[in-house]
């Protein structure tokens, strides 16, 4: 890109990034015409976000390069972009309305309609989500994104709860497990996280609040890491409740499950950007940037923005003293690169900073090889002028250099193989706090479930009881009442000792003193109530079998 390489040109020759930008930007104000000066600030706005990794600025040259020509609507496009990277949903819905009145072009329309559908569903506003994206997945039927987020507004809000609980037993049978939630799912893939995504989203339509909704987003994201639409939607939660330190758990944990080299450098590299740009993080995201750089100049794999994140990890690293191993990456860094422009701007930031750290001759490798093609730079000349000329270029000289510089590379490692041992320890313990607790808040879930059961369980056994008390109290008390009548009635005769001897008559029936003590105490008892009496009565029935 033309842009791209003017700005590298003019870096190599002054410090002040912001500068340059400037310059570029007058420099399109002073165009002929607005749509040649549209064209031009689009150009810088993509040099911005892509390279520099400035998407503040670039935003606001999207936005000028629309307003001088609202047949560009790509530029448009690209600031609602940056509107959703800071899930600034309301703007991106007023950009939306936009983009859909003004676009011509029919191979968008499906793209327009999921981006707005998307928008409105994470805003609250499903029904209307739902046409939207009906018709991006009628659009393009075999694009699996636009059908997955179609299908999430696919349930019946009447009756939502059962919507859920169809999700959850297709995930039963899926993971194996009967509780979707504590099953092992990391890197089982796109079925499952969509199904995990699908039932996330029944509960922030329905019961944001539900302990369910972000446990289910972690399943989501377990099972397919790069899912952007349940990273947008975990993260943007846990940022509205202040979770910043969860966020970072979260992004590590993705990290950890992606094997490729190059897919892991640009997931760390979106976390540096998520962090810079929607969470006004530096620090964090210069902690993410530097991962990704780590990978990258180790392997060969230098992304787009490598020499904006540098600088990130550099600013930070000077401002917070922790400046171990910043100036070696630069070195590995300076030895992989294949553009020379690019070598030379990474050796400019590196040696600056090995001289603001009173590495001299760090500063001295790094500055006399970025003299080659910036001799210009006020650094270099600053640095010359401090500490002599840089040695010429003879082959004596190059081989001290590459001695010297394999053996800094040889101590460098060794001190990278520790730290990235001791990152990777690090890591490990927050995955393991993070799965902790979610593990923590899953069984706060079961157990709040259990204790509802119990409970209502309980209640029901205690009901069912007090029930068949009452019923038994009243059978006990109509017999009493019967036997009460009966002795009545023959009390006169029992009294005059009519019968055989050793007994008691009652009407046709005789009975034994010890009969007639179980009957007595079984009277007794009735008067008192309760449950005691029932067992009076029941013990004297059974000591006479025969009456």
């Amino acid at each position: 890109m033309e842009v791209t390489q003017r700005i590298k040109a003019r870096l190599k020759q002054v410090q002040d990034w912001n500068a340059v930008i400037d310059e570029m930007e007058q420099e399109a104000a002073g165009l002929p015409d607005a749509s040649s000066q549209s064209h031009a600030l689009f150009e810088l706005a993509r040099t911005c976000e892509d390279t520099l990794l400035d998407k503040a600025r670039a935003m606001q040259c999207y936005q000028k390069a629309f307003k001088l020509d609202q047949s560009n609507v790509i530029a448009l496009e690209r600031a609602r972009r940056i509107y959703h990277d800071m899930a600034h949903l309301e703007m991106v819905i007023k950009l939306m309305g936009l983009e859909l009145r003004l676009n011509q072009d029919p191979a968008r329309a499906a793209s327009l309609n999921y981006a707005f559908g998307s928008a409105k569903l994470n805003s609250g506003q499903i029904d209307e989500a739902k046409t939207y994206l009906g018709a991006a997945a009628n659009d393009e039927p075999g694009n699996v994104v636009y059908q997955a987020r179609f299908q999430e507004t696919l349930y019946d809000r009447s009756n939502w709860n059962f919507g859920l609980e169809t999700v959850l037993d297709q995930l039963r049978a899926l993971t194996g497990s009967d509780d979707p939630l504590a099953a092992e799912v990391a890197g089982r893939g796109a079925q499952i996280a969509a199904l995990f995504m699908r039932g996330a989203r029944i509960l922030q339509q329905e019961q944001p609040d539900d302990p369910r909704l972000l446990p289910m987003l972690f399943k989501a994201l377990d099972a397919e890491p790069t899912d952007e639409e349940a990273a947008f939607v975990c993260e943007t939660l846990l940022a509205s409740g202040g979770h910043l330190q969860h966020i970072q758990q979260l992004q590590d944990r993705r990290a950890s499950l992606i094997a490729d080299d190059g897919d892991r450098a640009r997931l760390l590299t979106e976390f540096g950007n998520i962090w810079q740009v929607r969470l006004q993080n530096p620090d964090m995201a210069a902690y993410f940037y530097r991962q990704a750089l780590e990978i990258g100049y180790s392997v060969g794999v230098a992304f787009p923005g490598h020499l904006a994140a540098y600088r990130s990890v550099k600013t930070s690293a000077a401002e917070s003293g922790a400046v171990d191993g910043v100036v070696p990456l630069a070195e590995r860094g300076v030895a992989m690169l294949t553009d020379r422009d690019d070598a030379t701007l990474l050796a400019l930031q590196g040696g600056e900073l090995a001289w603001q750290t009173e590495d001299i001759d760090a500063a001295r490798r790094l500055l006399g090889f970025a003299s080659a093609m910036a001799s210009d730079n006020p650094l270099v000349e600053q640095f010359q002028s401090a500490f002599g000329a840089f040695e010429e270029d003879s082959g004596a000289a190059e081989a001290a250099a590459a001695a010297e510089a394999a053996a800094a590379a040889e101590a460098a490692a060794a001190a990278e193989a520790a730290a990235a041992e001791a990152a990777a320890a690090e890591a490990a313990a927050a995955e393991e706090a993070a799965a902790a607790e979610a593990a923590a808040a899953e069984a706060a879930a079961a157990a709040a479930a259990e204790a509802a059961a119990a409970e209502e369980a309980a209640a029901a056994e205690a009901a069912a009881e007090a029930e068949a008390a009452a019923a038994a109290e009243a059978e006990a008390a109509e017999e009493a009442e019967e036997v009460e009548e009966e002795v009545a009635d023959d009390d006169a005769e029992a009294a005059a000792g009519d019968g055989d001897e050793g007994g008691v008559s009652l009407g046709d029936e005789t009975f034994t003193d010890e009969q007639m003590d179980l009957i007595k105490k079984a009277q007794d008892a009735d008067k008192k109530g309760g449950k005691k009496a029932l067992d009076a009565w029941r013990a004297a029935v059974s000591a006479m079998p025969d009456k």
